[in-house]
């Protein structure tokens, strides 16, 4: 009986020491949890992008934040904690403010690491390129993806490409198209994963190898050397907002090249890739003929339950009839009747008869021509195509048709 109360004593005991140990140190946490803390005390953010710091107050009152970016050339912090990077590097984020019943002010601190997407100098494929595709895409069983190119780099976290890859979907009857991916890597260069980051799919297939005097993909992704500094420069005259990266195809016909190039889009506001017919005929004068953006998936759903694919398929056929001045394409396109300025046309042959004789306004041009069609914005009356909503469209029977024009006509 004397050892089984020493036991109990002993175990009650040991069992207050416990409670004592572990009461302790939940008051201090509690303590420590009611002090204000930011929502994020470190982030990585790619050049462009945004991110929103908040301070959680915790139950207490304090006084107005004063928020501060030790960098502002790396990131820039607004009034309300809106973070936006700038340019690569590191900065630091600072909140202050008063806690109430405090004789000091607090500030609290987030790092912020800046990382950009760098254009690839030498688009074609390296070994480790090769492998990093192959480390992360070998095990998804969805689709195979093929190295065409690489388009660019981010090495600051971690290491990180952008691909090209022909992507054939295992499917009962597959086609292939183009991807970009985006291969994640360790600094150590050990498989992480990918991701699609933009596709071809439903706007353009994979061209073929061996067709006959047709466009055929070429094996080496590199501009040739004779075409680029003509691309170059033609573009840059003509202020057209994409840059030439790599080379899919080629077509010889009567001493001209013709060329499916994949191009960048230059604003960092409006990161895009296309692909661009471009022709260099047999006096070196170069043309751009049409541009296909590639899909970036978006949600067109406010307004129709049409793919992202279709809605940009049928943007970029209204930007490229415009830019040709082909006004039949667009007369087809239209949902009659339509009003015109003061004008009301019921019909195709109304319109183009409109069209014969007015004078078509260059503003209008310009403005649906420079038009990405990458970053395509979107509300309930439809997708709107030019810089301030030259033309609209929306989904009829399962197709996107013309609904309104603002500008067309020189007044």
């Amino acid at each position: 009986m004397q050892k089984r109360k020493m036991i109990t004593k002993a175990v009650a005991v040991a069992l207050a020491c416990s409670m004592a140990f572990s009461v302790s140190p939940t008051v201090g946490a509690d303590a420590a949890k009611k002090k204000p803390k930011l929502n994020k005390t470190s982030v990585s953010l790619e050049k462009g992008k945004k991110v929103t710091l908040k301070v959680n107050k915790n139950g207490k009152k304090i006084s107005k934040i004063t928020w501060k970016s030790s960098k502002k050339s790396v990131a820039t912090v607004s009034s309300k904690g809106s973070v936006k990077a700038k340019a690569e590097g590191d900065t630091t984020i600072s909140a202050s403010f008063k806690v109430k019943g405090a004789k000091k002010k607090t500030t609290l601190k987030c790092k912020v690491k800046v990382y950009e997407w760098k254009t690839c100098e030498n688009v074609t494929l390296t070994d480790s390129v090769k492998e990093a595709v192959k480390g992360v895409t070998t095990e998804y069983v969805g689709a195979t993806y093929e190295p065409i190119a690489v388009l660019s780099e981010q090495l600051e976290v971690g290491h990180n490409y952008r691909v090209l890859c022909k992507t054939t979907e295992v499917t009962q009857n597959p086609v292939s198209y183009y991807s970009i991916i985006e291969v994640a890597l360790t600094k150590k260069d050990d498989p992480v994963g990918f991701t699609v980051y933009a596709k071809t799919k439903g706007i353009v297939d994979a061209l073929p190898t061996d067709q006959a005097g047709g466009m055929n993909q070429v094996s080496d992704p590199e501009i040739p050397v004779v075409a680029k500094p003509l691309i170059l420069n033609y573009i840059e005259t003509n202020k057209i907002p994409y840059n030439p990266v790599a080379i899919l195809g080629q077509q010889v016909l009567s001493g001209a090249n013709k060329y499916l190039v994949v191009c960048e889009r230059k604003e960092p506001s409006k990161m895009g890739y296309a692909l661009a017919n471009i022709s260099v005929d047999a006096t070196l004068t170069p043309t751009i003929g049409d541009i296909f953006p590639f899909s970036f998936e978006k949600d067109y759903s406010v307004c129709t339950d049409l793919s992202a694919a279709v809605v940009e398929k049928a943007a970029a056929t209204v930007r490229n009839a415009v830019a040709k001045n082909d006004w039949d394409t667009i007369a087809d396109m239209i949902d009659y009747p339509i009003e015109i300025g003061s004008t009301s046309v019921k019909d195709a042959a109304e319109f183009k008869a409109l069209i014969g004789n007015s004078t078509v306004a260059p503003e209008f041009i310009k403005a649906v021509t420079d038009e990405s069609c990458v970053d395509l914005f979107a509300n309930y009356q439809g997708v709107m195509v030019g810089a301030d909503g030259e033309i609209w469209m929306n989904e009829k029977d399962g197709v996107m048709k013309i609904t309104s024009f603002i500008g067309l006509i020189k007044s």
